[in-house]
């Protein structure tokens, strides 16, 4: 899983087009697998690998960025999300009431003020929109 962008990372030459913090720490691999049992595995994976990660830049932001600590946050119908990065200006959630040791979880972001379902699952979010881009 995700050796498609470890090889993207090692080939692209452009300065800072993505920056990774890296291999989780002993802190951030403990928390991710004693009470990340809530996430799914595509995306623990990502963040033990990874850490957090500005993917895709141009000019000067980040197209895709993935955040290795989930921020709780709510919708308009009050719906408790889980926002764990964004796609452009879009913050990428999962919903609490799909979780819950699911193996993959679907990834919804905010469009015109509705939630709406991106893709399937984590890596499927990351491959959707690294396809936009490259």
């Amino acid at each position: 899983m995700f050796e498609w962008l470890e090889q993207e990372i090692a080939t692209i030459k452009t300065r800072r087009f993505h920056i990774i913090d890296g291999a989780a720490d002993a802190a951030l691999r403990a928390s991710v697998e004693t009470g990340g049992g809530l996430f799914p595995r595509s995306y623990k994976e990502f963040v033990l690998r990874f850490g957090n990660a500005k993917l895709y830049k141009e000019l000067d932001y980040y197209i895709v960025g993935v955040l290795a600590a989930p921020v709780e946050m709510e919708s308009r119908e009050r719906e408790e999300l889980y926002c764990i990065g964004h796609y452009d200006s879009a913050d990428a959630c999962f919903k609490a009431t799909l979780l819950h040791g699911a193996d993959e979880s679907p990834i919804f972001e905010a469009h015109g003020g509705k939630l709406v379902q991106v893709a399937d699952g984590f890596e499927a979010w990351l491959i959707a929109n690294r396809q936009h881009i490259v």
